[in-house]
């Protein structure tokens, strides 16, 4: 369920990525997503990625 929340979060966002800016850029991009949840809790953080 979390998850689902973190994707669906960047999927908002609309993040551009750049082929020419290569893998380790691009996938920089997706790591330590944070998503706020709300007053008094903290903000959930997720990897989307496996680490290169």
């Amino acid at each position: 369920m979390e998850y689902d929340q973190v994707i669906a979060h960047v999927a908002n966002q609309k993040i551009e990525i750049d082929l020419d800016d290569g893998v380790k850029v691009n996938c920089a991009k997706f790591q330590s997503v944070e998503i706020p949840r709300g007053e008094g809790k903290k903000p959930l953080k997720a990897d989307l990625l496996a680490k290169i």
